[in-house]
C-alpha cells in the first residue's frame, strides 16, 4: 500500500472509525511539522504498520500501535539533533491527543540509499502513506529501490529477531511488575 491518506485504510481490519481518526490527524500533524520550518524539509510519510495498512485497533476502535513518521530532509545530518528536539513537541502533543506514541525518524535521500537493504527501509519503500507534500514520490526523491528478499543481508533477520525478543522480555518484566495484568505495551509486544 502506497498512497495518500485520503484513499487508504490504515488498519488491518479496515476499521472505519480508527481510519477516520488517523485521517483527521494527518493534516494537522503535517501542518505542525511544516510550522517548525525545519531546514531542508522535503516530505513527510507515514510508515510502520499504519503506513502499510496493517495497523492495530482495539475492539472499541482505539488505535493500538505507534504512528511512525519519516521526516525526509534535504539537509546535513548534523542538523538532525536540533530538528529532533523541535519535533519532540509535536510528538508529545499528538501522542497525548491520540493516546499512542507518535514517532518521527529523520532521513536524507543519501541515508535511505545507503540503508536501502535494511528491513526498515525496504518496508518503507514497499508501503507508506504520503502525508506532505501532495504528490511526493519517496522512490524518486530518494533514489532508493526495493530489493528481492534474497538481496537482504541475513543480519537484518537477526536484528528483527533481537528486536522482537527484547520486546517480549520487556513485556514479561512489565507483566510481572503489574501482577500479571497485561497493559497495552504487553499486548502489543505479544502480538507482534
Amino acid at each position: 500500500m502506497t498512497g495518500t491518506f485520503e484513499d487508504v485504510s490504515f488498519t488491518a481490519v479496515r476499521d472505519a472509525a480508527a481510519d477516520a481518526q488517523i485521517r483527521a490527524a494527518l493534516p494537522e500533524i503535517a501542518a505542525a511539522v511544516r510550522g517548525l520550518a525545519l531546514p531542508g524539509f522535503a516530505g513527510l510519510v507515514l510508515g510502520g504498520g499504519y503506513g502499510r495498512g496493517e495497523g492495530g485497533v482495539t475492539a472499541d476502535h482505539r488505535l493500538y500501535n505507534d504512528l511512525d513518521f519519516f521526516v525526509l530532509m534535504d539537509a546535513p545530518e548534523a542538523a538532525f539533533p536540533a530538528c529532533a528536539r523541535r519535533l519532540a513537541s509535536v510528538s508529545a502533543a499528538f501522542g497525548a491527543r491520540l493516546g499512542l506514541d507518535v514517532d518521527f525518524t529523520l532521513r536524507t535521500a543519501a541515508r535511505l540509499r545507503r540503508d536501502e537493504r535494511r528491513l526498515m527501509v525496504q518496508e518503507l519503500l514497499y508501503a507508506h502513506v504520503v502525508v506532505a507534500p501532495a504528490g511526493f514520490d519517496l522512490a524518486v526523491w530518494s533514489g532508493a529501490r526495493l530489493h528481492a528478499p534474497s538481496e537482504i543481508p541475513a543480519g537484518e533477520a537477526a536484528r528483527l529477531l533481537m528486536n522482537r525478543g527484547m520486546g517480549l522480555d520487556l513485556a514479561r518484566r512489565r507483566l510481572a511488575a503489574n501482577g500479571g495484568r497485561a497493559d497495552g505495551f504487553v499486548l502489543r509486544n505479544l502480538n507482534k
